[in-house]
């Protein structure tokens, strides 16, 4: 059984954006979109996140309204277990290519500025 990380321990704390990444082979599968560290101990799926500046205001919201990026945004299978063990999201190599996602449990470490993930490109291509 895998212990899950904490984002303090375990080689994703060692993750950057904009690192390449590849599999266990040496395959390059892209590079680090966005990056999330665990909080096994939250107590919702969004982790212990403190409210908002300004509190949700008229002009957050309107921010808000055209602020076109969503942090975070995890796919909904999994998306619980990504968001407490922590996860790297990896932009592919490839024009038409969809990001995907890497548990912190599956990142094997970083050498070199590389990030080694135990996910094969071979499984991505199911």
């Amino acid at each position: 059984m895998t212990t899950p990380l904490s984002g303090n321990e375990g080689p994703i704390t060692q993750v950057r954006e904009g690192m390449p990444v590849v599999d266990a082979e040496g395959k390059k599968l892209g590079k680090v979109a966005e990056l999330k560290m665990g909080d096994p101990e939250a107590a919702t799926e969004q982790g212990q996140q403190a409210p908002s500046p300004g509190g949700g205001g008229v002009v957050s919201n309107v921010l808000a309204a055209f602020d076109n990026r969503e942090p975070f945004a995890v796919p909904t299978a999994g998306a619980a277990d990504l968001l407490r063990t922590g996860f790297v999201k990896v932009d592919p190599s490839g024009l038409f290519k969809r990001d995907f996602y890497v548990s912190a449990a599956d990142v094997l470490g970083v050498q070199d500025g590389t990030v080694r993930v135990s996910i094969s490109a071979a499984q991505l291509a199911d």
